[in-house]
């Protein structure tokens, strides 16, 4: 699981925040949105998709057991 928070974090530093934020305003993603905004989501998505979970329930899972992510990934 330590090779998925690695990757996790350089990515997150790959993503250019005023980028995403631009886009997120330019389509107006985050309307009416309190919780699960864009940028959650898409947090959420990579780290479903470089863990390759093949369940929601594994996922929720392994957000709960993983105390580094924990920090790295806000809670919905």
């Amino acid at each position: 699981m330590n090779y998925c928070t690695i990757l996790v974090t350089k990515l997150l530093d790959v993503i250019d925040k005023n980028f995403l934020k631009g886009l997120i305003n330019k389509y107006n993603a985050d309307y009416k949105v309190h919780k699960l905004t864009t940028e959650v989501y898409l947090l959420y998505l990579l780290y479903f998709h470089l863990t390759k979970k093949e369940s929601l329930e594994d996922f929720v899972s392994g957000l709960k057991n993983n105390k580094y992510l924990n920090k790295v990934l806000p809670k919905i």
